[in-house]
Formats: structure tokens, sequence, C-alpha cells
């Protein structure tokens, strides 16, 4: 697809990710049924057609078929993994009977990586005791939850940590 084409110009110019773990995607004006919805039963055929390695890790190759061509749905294959049952990778295709004007068919393809579990903190800041409504914003990647202890303040350092800082400075530190 050229950049001056008129699917590039609906499309866009970057690559899209979808999120297939959402019910439902948003493709186009249309809303898609995704086949790991809590609907999918009812849209879907699922066929395990093989166990294979995708990148040193076990996953079920699942063939996915529409039950009713006509509906907003996929075709295509699914690679889960058998440990995690996350998505390793996907190849789904739309057909011309997803009826989308001047569209014949779609692929959406992607790969993903497994992450380590990790925290960040979002920007930067400071905690005080004893401030009301405390928030401290950071970002969990891949774990279920985190708990936020507070275990020891140096209050012999803190009058000369505020003599050279302000309250979200770093200098001494």
């Amino acid at each position: 697809v050229g950049e001056e084409s008129y699917i590039s110009q609906i499309l866009g110019s970057t690559f899209q990710q979808y999120n297939f773990y959402e019910n439902n995607l948003y493709i186009l004006d249309k809303d898609f049924i995704s086949p790991l919805s809590s609907t999918a039963n009812a849209y879907y055929f699922f066929t395990l057609k093989d166990s294979v390695v995708v990148d040193g890790k076990s996953c079920y190759q699942i063939r996915v078929d529409p039950k009713n061509m006509n509906d907003l749905v996929f075709s295509g294959t699914l690679w889960i993994e058998a440990k995690s049952y996350a998505i390793k990778q996907l190849s789904l295709e739309i057909t011309s009977k997803a009826n989308i004007n001047f569209i014949e068919k779609l692929k959406i393809q992607q790969e993903f990586e497994e992450v380590e579990p990790s925290v960040s903190l979002l920007g930067k800041g400071v905690i005080m005791p004893e401030s009301d409504g405390l928030i401290f914003p950071f970002t969990a990647t891949n774990l279920n939850f985190v708990e936020v202890e507070i275990f020891k303040i140096f209050e012999n350092n803190l009058l000369q940590f505020l003599q050279s800082n302000d309250l979200d400075g770093s200098y001494q530190l």
C-alpha cells in the first residue's frame, strides 16, 4: 500500500495495534467481535490445530473461523502460550463479507513478547508523611498487585535536605 493510496488515507500512515483482549475492536467505523471476547463462543468455531514452539515457548496453535460469515468477526490463527494462556502471536483477517466500503480484505498480524514484572514511578515528586489523600502515581507491568509500604523515614536528614533543595529536589541525595 503506497503512501498516496486511498487505503493509506483511510487507515492512516501508522501501523495500528489492536487489543484482542477487549470484547470489541473498533476498526474503520465498525465494531468487530474479538475471538477472545466473553461472547466469542456465539460467533466463532475454535479448532486446536497443533502444539508448537514459538520463540522457545510452548504454544497452542488455534484456528478461528466465524460461525456466520456476515458477522463482524475475524478468521485466522492464534498462538496461545501453554503456560500463561497469553497471546503469543496472531494472524487474523477480515474478508469482504464484513461489508467495509472499498476494502476487500484486511489482515492483522501481531507478535507479543513477555515483559518482565516491573514497577515504575510516574514523573517526579516527594512523599511527605501525614498528608491527606496521598497520591503515589506509578505503573505496574505484568503484576497482579503492588503493595507500597514506607518502612523508614530519616527525620535527621529532612532539615538538611530542605536547606539545599525544594521539596521535589534531588541535590545531595
